[in-house]
């Protein structure tokens, strides 16, 4: 009788583990937010590492993390962790990622690198075809 509830007691254990991990997941991402909005950047990043580390479906961190790029102007990486998001279905993340094609649009016209600004103009417009600034820029 003992053995049969082994297997259940290393399922439920696991299950304990999981849910504690998603649980600091988010109370990490909370505090990497906070950390974020005081400006504390170096701060921010580490807790937003640690806790995509702890669940890496975390879409919520991801954003986040992508915000706080943003407000580091480090784009590049910004983008690269909306699309993150997007991918484990974060939908604010999109209108992120439009803003951020723009951004780098622009950042690519003031390089004359014109082709690359056109290109991050056509994904945003791909992504959102009513976004006027991209439109009137893509003109």
């Amino acid at each position: 009788m003992f053995a049969r509830r082994i297997p259940a007691l290393i399922v439920w254990s696991i299950v304990a583990v999981l849910v504690t991990g998603c649980a600091n997941s988010e109370k990490l991402t909370q505090q990497a937010t906070q950390k974020c909005n005081e400006e504390k950047y170096a701060k921010a990043e580490k807790k937003f590492r640690k806790a995509i580390a702890k669940d890496e479906t975390n879409a919520e961190a991801y954003y986040q993390f992508s915000l706080c790029m943003t407000e580091r102007r480090n784009y590049d990486e910004a983008l690269r962790l909306a699309n993150l998001a997007i991918a484990r279905g974060h939908e604010h993340a999109r209108s992120h990622r439009v803003r951020l094609y723009y951004v780098l649009a622009q950042r690519a016209v003031a390089r004359s690198v014109e082709k690359q600004a056109l290109g991050y103009l056509d994904e945003a417009l791909a992504e959102d075809p009513s976004f006027d600034e991209a439109r009137r820029y893509r003109v």
